[in-house]
């Protein structure tokens, strides 16, 4: 090989490596190409093919190693983070990791030996978990720290009985499938929206809403909390709910507020501004447009 190199002076080659389902270094995939015409670009392509194979082959060391677990491949919807490779057992703690969801999530063989349950890094239906006789992959959605949504691809564990070796179930659990996450995915979590908000999207941003009613909150920050795109959560949470968004957070903004008109105490400014709103005249213009009378007569009716 050496010798046929330096025989060959227009050769470009790339290289990467090549980790096994614990972040260690097994391998080095190494590629040569010839082209003198056009170097740089043979190499970069050549740089590119062989990353790209490298990774196919961690992928199916990874799901080989773990064939009795639910195997996660993730990648951030923002397309700002590298995707990555979880296994986890049947009550949802992560029992393997591989090197970029190590490094993307700050696991270490302390943390995976300590059973960390996924709910520490992610929010999700739980259910998505309850389909053991599923052995097919089916998408989902995750929603990460500050918001950060996921877009994923589960496998559901192998079952022994069914596994015959060399067969296309066997290869089944073994397929790389990192690549299809873009495309899947982006279908997937916006067919969705066809439907409504899942259960698990209904819940957190109805909950972000009660967590953040003093906040200015942006028909773009929901829908992160969702995952989805702004135009696909605002009509599946008015599919969900019967109200757009804003409308739907005014009136809970309101209801808040009523609730809080049976405390004598607390001026009628400071309770437009802990339900959200910038000004007591704004939140009386539009407590009076849903109640039909002004916040003070509705504190007198309540006495």
């Amino acid at each position: 090989d050496q010798h046929f190199r330096t025989r060959h002076i227009g050769l470009s080659c790339a290289g990467a490596p090549i980790f096994d389902a614990r972040g260690r270094l097994v391998a080095v995939l190494d590629a040569s190409s010839i082209d003198p015409e056009l170097s740089e670009h043979s190499h970069g392509l050549a740089l590119a093919v062989t990353v790209t194979s490298a990774r196919a082959i961690e992928e199916q060391l990874f799901r080989e190693s773990f064939r009795q677990s639910w195997i996660v491949a993730a990648s951030p919807c923002d397309e700002g983070g590298s995707a990555v490779l979880l296994a986890v057992d049947n009550d949802q703690h992560i029992v393997g990791g591989d090197r970029l969801a190590r490094s993307a999530l700050a696991l270490d063989d302390q943390s995976v030996g300590n059973s960390v349950h996924l709910r520490r890094l992610f929010d999700y239906d739980g259910s998505l978990f309850r389909r053991r006789g599923d052995q097919e992959d089916f998408a989902a959605h995750l929603m990460g720290g500050l918001g950060q949504a996921w877009r994923a691809l589960i496998t559901p564990p192998e079952v022994a009985s069914r596994r015959l070796k060399g067969s296309r179930r066997d290869r089944f659990h073994t397929r790389a499938r990192l690549t299809q996450l873009a495309n899947l995915m982006t279908l997937d979590i916006e067919s969705q929206a066809h439907c409504g908000l899942s259960p698990g999207a209904k819940r957190r941003v109805l909950e972000y809403m009660d967590a953040h009613f003093d906040e200015p909150l942006t028909l773009e920050s929901l829908a992160r909390v969702a995952g989805l795109s702004v135009h696909h959560f605002a009509r599946a949470f008015r599919q969900s709910t019967g109200e757009p968004p804003h409308q739907f957070l005014l009136r809970r903004r309101i209801e808040r507020a009523t609730e809080m008109l049976k405390q004598p105490e607390l001026p009628l400014s400071e309770i437009a501004l802990a339900v959200g709103f910038s000004d007591h005249s704004h939140f009386a213009r539009h407590f009076r447009r849903l109640v039909g009378m002004s916040p003070g007569a509705a504190r007198w009716a309540q006495r």
